[in-house]
């Protein structure tokens, strides 16, 4: 009877938890049905032998790491959820609505918050237009995009004006006018020619996870049709602008000549050559778990150390370590010298303290996930910094449970930056330049 009343309590806890912390864990499942159970698939299959075939001990025991992962990110929400459950959400209510988020949603209007995006915005452009390295004319972009020590500043103003866009969208309530649609494109299109691949995508995951966060959005055939649409064109064009990419660095010639040439292989070809580079985590973390620690040993703790010190400025911190654990791994044991391979969030757990770095990191993250979504200010107000809040937060369980290591906290946490950047201009902007009187008064209860 215990055993029953401790599953039922579970099963409820995990049901009746907020529409984001559903969209969360929807955020970190959808990941590895894209980028690890396919490939799995595919390997173990015989279809596609260009890694392994791998040995069925390794096999089952990155079986048995995917179970922990995803077991211990449940458990951890369910313990959250009966701590936050015995709250009185709607007590201090009040106070909630009367903070500083209130104060800006009652003072901030469509102008100052337009004027504020623009200022913010202005500098990253500037760079991204005059920046003279395309994948068109510059054959080694790859190894130059590699070079990002000291770059943090530049990299963060190139990145705002995706972080405006993304804002106006959730200020706007989701409902936005083709100048958005405009702006929006052209700033993919700049950071596709950039060669910036993965800045693009991230930036999508985000808009996808507000769309959730925004509306009522349910998984009806239409929207899945529409989203696999757009994933299929993303990842494609992803595709090549990577095979263009090697092709201009190992062979040499123009980007348009190795693009066509790409567009004209054979569909078999396009999708292993997916599966093997852009969609694949599932081999880098079978050798995880086939390579630590009889050849790579366990760092416990680097892990967390690296993704909470990774945003230190060097100019601070001049003996800031150099090379990432993950980064460190896949150099010896791939032999990867000037990047890195995907080992997925299990995969890089499980570097830090094996199987019990992979249950006690998975817990912590679903905690966090339910303390995030949870909070007063995600759910109670309408804010668009809350609604950004939670969106990036979808956006790294997504990215670290398909990639995994510290550079997804680092990309994740530019966005948190750059939020409040833009935060801090509104206020100044609706404060000093830009007053709007209050549209409405917040009643007490």
């Amino acid at each position: 009877m215990i055993i029953i009343d401790i599953s039922s309590t579970f099963f409820c806890n995990l049901f009746r938890t907020s529409r984001q912390i559903k969209i969360a864990a929807w955020f970190f499942i959808i990941m590895q049905l894209v980028g690890v159970y396919p490939r799995a698939l595919i390997t173990n299959s015989g279809l596609d032998s260009y890694i392994g075939p791998h040995s069925n001990e390794w096999i089952e025991k990155t079986y048995v790491v995917l179970i922990l992962y995803n077991l211990f990110f449940l458990v951890g929400i369910f313990l959250s959820q009966l701590i936050l459950n015995r709250k009185t959400i709607k007590n201090n209510q009040t106070s909630v609505e009367s903070s500083l988020y209130s104060d800006l949603k009652k003072y901030v209007g469509p102008n100052g918050m337009l004027l504020s995006l623009i200022i913010c915005s202005l500098p990253g452009v500037i760079l991204l237009l005059t920046n003279h390295s395309t994948l068109i004319n510059d054959s080694d972009i790859a190894n130059t995009r590699a070079q990002t020590q000291g770059a943090g500043p530049k990299i963060i103003l190139t990145e705002v004006p995706f972080m405006a866009v993304a804002i106006w969208y959730s200020f706007k309530k989701g409902i936005v006018k083709w100048k958005w649609w405009i702006c929006t494109l052209f700033l993919l299109i700049l950071s596709l020619l950039s060669g910036s691949r993965s800045q693009t995508l991230d930036f999508i995951l985000v808009l996808v996870a507000l769309r959730f966060i925004q509306t009522d959005l349910k998984l009806k055939i239409r929207t899945i049709l529409s989203l696999s649409i757009l994933g299929f064109i993303l990842v494609y064009v992803g595709w090549i602008i990577v095979y263009a990419r090697g092709m201009m660095r190992d062979f040499g010639g123009s980007f348009f000549m190795w693009a066509s040439s790409a567009i004209k292989d054979n569909p078999i070809n396009v999708f292993n050559l997916l599966t093997r580079k852009s969609l694949n985590g599932y081999d880098g973390l079978v050798s995880v778990v086939g390579t630590v620690p009889s050849y790579f040993n366990f760092h416990p703790g680097q892990l967390w150390f690296e993704m909470l010190t990774i945003l230190v400025p060097r100019s601070l911190w001049p003996g800031k370590w150099d090379v990432d654990l993950v980064s460190n791994f896949t150099q010896i044991v791939w032999g990867w010298g000037a990047g890195g391979n995907f080992v997925t969030g299990a995969g890089a757990l499980f570097i830090d303290s094996g199987m019990l770095g992979v249950a006690l990191g998975s817990l912590l993250i679903g905690i966090l996930t339910s303390f995030i979504c949870r909070a007063r200010v995600a759910e109670n107000t309408n804010h668009w910094f809350a609604k950004v809040a939670v969106a990036v937060w979808c956006f790294f369980l997504a990215r670290f449970t398909f990639a995994g290591g510290a550079m997804d906290a680092n990309v994740a946490g530019r966005m948190l930056i750059e939020a409040i950047f833009i935060f801090i201009v509104v206020k100044f902007v609706t404060s000093y330049i830009i007053v709007v009187k209050p549209q409405y008064k917040i009643e007490k209860h």
